[in-house]
């Protein structure tokens, strides 16, 4: 049984590409993976770079270098722009544009549903059918008209006005017990 089904509508209202590069920004924060490596590159990596910046302002202007002085003050401005990207909504925007532009060309030919029921979400395009188990799903978010859920190196965004039949804050209850916690819910 289908407990919540979303008919794929245009994508196509102002502010959608914006909006859509925010969510996405927060889903990725919350489904960053929690391997140490990766871990340590998006927190350290930019304090350290910091670190060795002030370090070499410091001697440049000791040994009067504008060298030490030129370097340093690129590692701080390379630390600060590395943790500013990885976090950025800004950073998100293209892949953003793209999304909207594939989700209005299937939209347009292929009238597809995505589809929630007790064994996960099934995405319905045509003649195919794609299958996807809750605990599968790494994140989900909300933003005023969307939701984004992140899965397996993909993400299915849907529009709240594709709903049919239930409400969004319904939605939103089934899809935080399903995912158990993976769920980010954007101010408004």
């Amino acid at each position: 049984m289908t407990d919540f089904t979303f008919l794929i509508g245009k994508y196509t209202d102002d502010g959608l590409e914006k909006e859509l590069a925010g969510l996405l920004a927060e889903a990725q924060t919350k489904a960053a993976p929690k391997d140490d490596k990766k871990k340590w590159m998006a927190v350290v990596l930019p304090i350290v770079m910091a670190a060795v910046g002030v370090y070499l302002i410091i001697t440049g202007v000791r040994k009067e270098s504008a060298l030490f002085l030129v370097v340093g003050a690129l590692a701080i401005i390379g630390g600060a722009y590395y943790a500013w990207s990885s976090r950025s909504t800004q950073a998100q925007r293209p892949v953003a544009k793209r999304l909207l532009t594939s989700l209005n060309a299937i939209e347009a030919s292929n009238k597809a549903a995505v589809l929630f029921s007790d064994d996960g979400m099934t995405i319905r395009a045509k003649n195919n059918e794609a299958g996807i188990k809750y605990s599968d799903i790494t994140a989900a978010a909300e933003s005023k008209r969307l939701y984004a859920l992140l899965h397996q190196g993909a993400v299915t965004v849907l529009q709240k006005r594709d709903l049919v039949g239930k409400t969004p804050e319904g939605f939103t209850a089934y899809i935080t017990e399903k995912i158990d916690g993976r769920y980010l819910k954007q101010e408004k």
